[in-house]
């Protein structure tokens, strides 16, 4: 083995030492989730399903009474009227005041219902576009996880033709020292190395790129780990299996975009209920218990004391009229005995009945009838672009599985011609230049071969996955 063979052989342990140690392993299914996990947009997606479950929880709660419960401490400077004592004041007043009132909706023409049936389906369609915008993250990363396997493959491949290149100049090399090969065949040769040499750097280019694709969707480090390679072999040999209509039908009612898509439709319902319930009277039910203390409020605190005569008018005859007057003592009446004395509770209905709303029911109702055909349309399209999506992918599929055929045919012939080009050269039946030529196509149909391969094995897995089959090998 001479030294650029030692090179060769260098740069392809280094290669595959540098996948195989050091490196976590990682599988189809481990990149998917990975990449599903540190994906920002889904994680935008995941928080507004949960505001709109927030808000379907509050669509829920608003059929509940509301209670609330209120006190004040008051201090009073300047003239007033005591609210417990009607009367004047000029001093400082201090006074207090507790409550507890409730308020609860008895019939508003099922607002409440009707918006809890629209929250519901608001956040389920929010968590349908979450599965929606997994799934396609999952279609990439297993586009990006074949293009590394293929890469792989295809350094292999490279790496093999250029050490058989190698081989045949290193024997050509040889027959022209001994006279028995002209020096062309020798330069030809070394040309061709250089190139299967240019075409190999491009493979590990393209593996690393295809490396950095795969982490960037994962949002891993690009040389922290690599892929578990599964079985090479395909997973059907034939399309019989598949049909799309058959797919179609599975796809329908198990697609997460369809999903959504028909909630929204039911939203929309229920968007026309709730604006013609602005129609309906409003009656609710209200109540309330309070007490409060006042300053002002006294009562007697002992027996009268008398103080002596007082008048309070005259006679006829300008006499005049006396009353005994009296002093009696007073107390602020304490606070427990106010707040028993002034308790008060208050129940009633209140009844309200739209008669003219400047026709913003009628508006709302048109409004919520154009957002009901703009959903249903929005569904029409979805399942449109399903069954496109479908057709497309088994024809993809259906064209790839045939092109891996035609071209499997072309290199088991083409190896032959090869093997027949290789034979004839070495007895010198032939020139350098004739036997690259047929070497380049065997060279071309091996690459074909391996992109064929790789490229059926991405489009069955699209028809798979609208079949609800695991996204994996």
């Amino acid at each position: 083995m001479n030294m650029k063979n030692c090179i060769i052989s260098l740069i392809t342990l280094t290669l595959l030492s540098s996948f195989s140690f050091s490196q976590e392993k990682w599988d189809l299914q481990q990149c998917v989730d990975q990449a599903i996990k540190n994906n920002l947009q889904v994680k935008q997606a995941e928080l507004q399903t949960e505001l709109n479950e927030e808000n379907y929880n509050q669509f829920r709660a608003a059929a509940l009474p509301s209670i609330s419960a209120n006190g004040s401490h008051v201090y009073n400077y300047g003239q007033t009227i005591d609210r417990y004592t009607n009367q004047f004041a000029n001093q400082r007043v201090q006074s207090d005041n507790v409550s507890l009132s409730g308020n609860m909706n008895l019939f508003n023409g099922l607002q409440n219902y009707n918006r809890q049936q629209q929250g519901k389906m608001d956040y389920m369609a929010s968590k349908y576009d979450t599965e929606k915008m997994k799934n396609d993250i999952s279609l990439n990363v297993i586009s990006a996880y074949l293009e590394v396997i293929f890469s792989m493959e295809n350094i292999t491949v490279v790496t093999s033709q250029l050490n058989t290149t190698q081989q045949q100049l290193d024997r050509t090399i040889k027959l022209v020292n001994a006279g028995s090969a002209p020096k062309g065949n020798q330069l030809d040769l070394e040309a061709q190395v250089a190139r299967e040499s240019l075409n190999l750097i491009n493979a590990e280019n393209r593996l690393s790129m295809a490396k950095l694709n795969l982490s960037q969707l994962m949002l891993v480090d690009s040389k922290s780990f690599d892929i578990v390679v599964p079985s090479s072999s395909l997973p059907l040999e034939t399309m019989d299996g598949y049909n799309p209509d058959v797919v179609y039908n599975s796809a329908i009612t198990g697609q997460p975009d369809i999903k959504a898509a028909e909630m929204r439709v039911k939203s929309a319902h229920k968007g026309i209920s709730l604006a013609r319930s602005g129609y309906s009277p409003n009656l609710n039910l209200f109540g309330s218990i309070s007490s409060g203390y006042s300053g002002l409020a006294q009562e007697a605190a002992g027996n009268p004391v008398y103080t002596g005569m007082q008048t309070i008018g005259t006679t006829a005859s300008g006499e005049p009229v006396l009353t005994p007057s009296f002093d009696i003592p007073t107390q602020v009446i304490p606070f427990g005995k106010q707040l028993d004395r002034n308790f008060n509770q208050t129940i009633g209905l209140q009844l309200q009945i739209p008669i003219f709303s400047q026709f913003a029911n009628k508006i709302n109702v048109n409004k919520a009838k154009i957002n009901k055909s703009n959903a249903e349309i929005g569904l029409e399209r979805t399942k449109q672009q399903l069954r496109q999506t479908i057709e497309r992918s088994y024809n993809d599929a259906n064209a790839a599985f045939k092109s891996y055929n035609a071209t499997q045919k072309s290199l088991e012939a083409l190896q032959e011609a090869f093997k027949y080009s290789e034979q004839r050269f070495n007895v010198g039946m032939i020139n350098s230049v004739e036997f690259n030529q047929t070497k380049n196509q065997l060279n071309q149909a091996q690459s074909q071969l391996i992109q064929s391969k790789f490229d059926y094995i991405f489009k069955v897995k699209i028809l798979d996955f609208y079949l609800g089959k695991p996204l994996n090998f």
